[in-house]
């Protein structure tokens, strides 16, 4: 042994040959996590940042894993919700929960010396036994015994393993017990040793991306600036959080800002603390530092409007968008010995920074400097993926855009350097996003991938046998496809090569030569025989099969037999096809001859809604659904609605009775003929002989039903029911309806209240809401409805079982706001305090005003005082 130098013996030692007592406790007291302090900084960072209540939840779950329980965290998340608004008294609620829990004024015990023995010391004694003895230790303990003077005795190696590293003159368990006194929890290990014994194994990158562990920037993502070897800091640039706005009410955000500095000027101070390029300037120890391989998209953003390192920035947001990319997207060698040739992306390897792609199908690829017949691993830096216009993609959701664009699915209409104009598929309206925030070749929903959907009327495409969109293929080739049958998905004539979707699958495609492929027409396109023809003609509703416009579907407006045509009305145009590469999904024959009246006004005669007019939207066999007044669309049955000109949605038509009284109700809907020409004159005329009173317009003359061989008795006798007056059998329909009575879709909609709602502002409560919403941040807040229609907004209806509300901005002083909200996340909040007043939504005394004489929150019984 050389003098001055000490031996050490390192074991590799695997979780699995681990039992911790403590985890045997936690496995039978899952209450036990309420202990953990990283849980309740997760509770802490949601108050005091924007992180929505499901991230928490969700994070919470990720970081507690099989140890959490619901029920144990409970009181904790009901306390977020205290202190109506105030962050503060929210904050201090969490604190003392976490007090009888976690005292603040207790101490660690030593966990050897309070119990008799720990297994986890006595595996590592037993291996140290074994190890001397020159036992055969077991395949996953690995021993290294070397000439090291590394400072740290315990130190994680990989997930599940640790290195334990010990002088050879000393046994384990003497070195974890002079240096741990905490006790150990599965997959980690704590030590009070201020020489940090425990410390990770972390690589060090100049420029690099890093997440802070430690300090008011705990988990925040941070730019690696420089890096000093001899006191192990790295200097970091990270957006501050103590920029806020003064506009800001209180501490309920600490957003991530920049500085705003002098223009050409990086380097200054501000408040005592040094900033770069706009970001926050801290040093940071190497333990308390994780280097990660890729920042999340809003960091990218971040950093990249700083200004910092803008060639660096830009790679990461390469990278970051290269994770995403699926198999048969098209790139562009942009650099190296292959610059200039494109291929079809078949994997992607973002660890390796490689991607797997194939020029085997690209006209013009270098055969001298490569197989052609072989996949090429190309850097992902020397690729450019290539979007064009009719290509369908989704936002991703991890992307830095606006909330309400993350998920959407539509048609690239346009690109533009770096963004994209996509046309929503859902909405039919245009957006813009980033390139690099979405993500390519998304099943088909409707809309062809390769089809312009704002283009003019097509022309009429030859009807031959070459391959097309819908066709059926299999692949004839020997190889990896050999006898792989789809359908295709799309044809690329310039590069003579074809994508399918593979049979049996719904998301794997894949693109070969045209030449490798044996391709048949769909069999379920419209053939000509003998007896029938082609079968059919205008009106028939019919879907496409094959061609560019595949999955496309309207109505037929003409048909050309001599051209073997069709024209059809598509989503935006009138498109032209042979009629050989369409289906018929419904005939003429079949349509509903009431359909004329959808789009129209009708009434309702029948049920709880009696006498309500409405606009019909759609008829669905015996049923039908109708906007009734404020914008509220309901599902009633045919039979109990008819048209302005008298006739049932079900085919029939009323009775005489029946359609008398419906005239008598249409005629009072006009303003009626005032009963003087002129203002009358100051003093009473003399006296007239009373003139004949001149004939209503507007009446009846009923003489004409007797020469209709109806009796004048029948005429003047009254319905014994009358379909336009609320009887107490109508509100039968309205009582057992499904909705529950605690659903504030019962009175929101209900016409007794509706009245009391056109003049008086309901007070709602929000509900627990998902995120991506605006009230999602609201919970447990109160909102207002609109008056004098809670149903429409400034801009226009809200949407079908959304109401209009009125609420408080969270963040800034700017007053009210008025939006709309889902009616499922709100619920009635009841009335507290005296002299308030308040309406009954249920019962009998359904929309009767009262006022409060005495209300206690937590009553069920509220007392009320007369008015006079």
């Amino acid at each position: 042994m050389r003098k001055g130098r000490v031996f050490y013996r390192l074991f590799v030692i695997s979780d699995d040959n681990i039992v911790d007592d403590e985890s045997d406790d936690n496995a039978m007291h899952p209450s036990s996590s309420l202990k953990d302090v990283g849980a309740w900084d997760i509770f802490q960072e949601h108050l005091t940042t924007d992180m929505s209540f499901e991230e928490m939840l969700e994070k919470l779950r990720a970081y507690l894993g099989v140890r959490y329980c619901e029920e144990d965290w409970k009181e904790a998340v009901d306390s977020l919700f205290t202190g109506d608004g105030d962050i503060n008294i929210a904050l201090d609620n969490l604190a003392s929960i976490k007090e009888r829990h976690i005292p603040s004024g207790g101490t660690s015990t030593n966990l050897l010396s309070s119990r008799p023995s720990n297994s986890f010391i006595d595996a590592l004694e037993d291996i140290d036994k074994r190890f001397g003895q020159g036992a055969v230790r077991p395949s996953r303990i690995i021993s290294d015994e070397g000439d090291c003077n590394i400072e740290r005795d315990v130190v994680p190696r990989t997930s599940g393993e640790w290195v334990v590293t010990v002088p050879a003159t000393c046994s384990i368990k003497d070195i974890i017990s002079r240096d741990i006194h905490q006790s150990i929890r599965p997959k980690k290990l704590y030590s009070s040793n201020t020489s940090r014994t425990l410390t990770p194994d972390t690589s060090v990158a100049i420029p690099g991306w890093y997440r802070m562990t430690h300090g008011a920037y705990n988990r925040d993502i941070a730019y690696g600036l420089s890096y000093d070897d001899p006191t192990k800091t790295v200097k970091l640039l990270v957006a501050s959080r103590r920029l806020n706005d003064p506009r800001d009410i209180g501490k309920l955000r600490q957003e991530h800002r920049l500085l705003e500095h002098p223009a050409g000027v990086d380097h200054y101070k501000y408040r005592g603390q040094e900033y770069i390029h706009g970001l926050m300037c801290i040093k940071q120890h190497l333990t308390d530092v994780i280097r990660i391989p890729l920042p999340t998209a809003q960091d990218i953003v971040l950093h990249k409007k700083s200004g910092c390192n803008p060639e660096f920035v830009s790679v990461t947001m390469h990278m970051y968008s290269a994770q995403y990319w699926r198999e048969g997207d098209e790139v562009r060698v942009v650099s190296g010995a292959l610059s200039g040739t494109w291929g079809i992306i078949l994997d992607v390897q973002i660890n390796d920074g490689t991607a797997l792609v194939d020029l085997a199908c690209v006209p013009g690829s270098n055969s001298a400097l490569i197989d052609i017949d072989a996949p090429v691993s190309s850097p992902i830096a020397d690729l450019q993926r290539r979007i064009q216009a009719g290509h369908h993609v989704r936002v991703l959701d991890t992307s830095a855009e606006k909330s309400e664009y993350k998920g959407k699915e539509g048609i690239v209409l346009e690109v533009v350097h770096d963004t994209l104009v996509v046309l929503d598929s859902v909405t039919k309206s245009e957006f813009v996003v980033s390139s690099i925030s979405v993500q390519t070749h998304i099943v088909n929903c409707g809309l062809s991938t390769s089809f312009s959907t704002i283009m003019p009327t097509s022309a009429a495409l030859p009807d031959d046998d070459t391959a097309m969109r819908g066709d059926n293929v299999v692949v004839q080739k020997a190889g990896d496809f050999y006898l792989k049958t789809g359908t295709v998905t799309a044809v690329d004539a310039g590069l003579n090569q074809l994508t399918f979707l593979v049979s049996g699958t719904r998301d794997i495609y894949l693109t070969v030569p045209v030449p490798w492929t044996s391709v048949s027409p769909n069999l379920a396109a419209l053939w000509f025989t003998p007896a029938r023809g082609y079968d059919v003609v205008a009106r028939d509703v019919i879907r496409v099969v094959r061609g560019a416009a595949w999955n496309l579907s309207g109505t037929v407006l003409n048909v050309d037999l001599g051209n073997k045509t069709l024209t059809f009305q598509g989503p935006y145009a009138k498109i032209t096809i042979p009629i050989t590469y369409a289906t018929r999904i419904s005939s003429a024959a079949e349509h509903d001859p009431m359909e004329r009246f959808i789009g129209k006004q009708v009434v309702v005669i029948h049920g709880h809604m009696k006498a309500l007019r409405g606009t019909l939207r759609s008829l669905i066999r015996d049923t039908c659904q109708v906007d009734l007044f404020q914008g509220q669309r309901q599902q009633l049955s045919q039979s109990h609605v008819v048209s302005e000109s008298g006739d049932l949605l079900n085919g029939g038509r009323l009775s005489i009775e029946q359609l008398k009284i419906f005239i008598q109700m249409l005629r009072q809907l006009y303003v009626q003929r005032p009963p003087r020409a002129c203002t009358p004159p100051p003093s009473p005329p003399p006296p007239q002989s009373t003139p004949e009173p001149r004939p209503n317009p507007w009446s009846i003359d009923f003489s004409i039903e007797s020469e209709t061989s109806v009796s004048e008795e029948t005429s003047s006798t009254a319905p014994s029911y009358d379909p336009w007056r609320v009887n107490p059998e109508d509100s039968e329909g309205e009582n057992n309806s499904d909705i529950p009575e605690s659903s504030p879709t019962r009175f929101l909609c209900s016409s007794k209240l509706s009245s009391v709602l056109a003049q008086c502002q309901l007070v709602l409560r929000v509900l627990p809401a998902p995120s991506g919403t605006w009230y999602q941040n609201y919970h447990d807040r109160l909102v207002r409805t609109l008056v004098p229609d809670l149903f429409l907004l400034p801009r226009g209806p809200v949407a079908h079982g959304n109401i209009a509300v009125r609420y408080l901005s969270r963040t800034r002083n700017i007053g009210a706001k008025d939006d709309e909200i889902p009616m499922c996340y709100v619920i009635a909040e009841p009335p507290t305090g005296s002299g308030k007043c308040f309406v009954v939504t249920c019962g009998d005394d359904i929309g009767t005003v009262y006022f409060t004489k005495a209300a206690k929150r937590n009553d069920a019984i509220i007392m009320t005082r007369e008015v006079i």
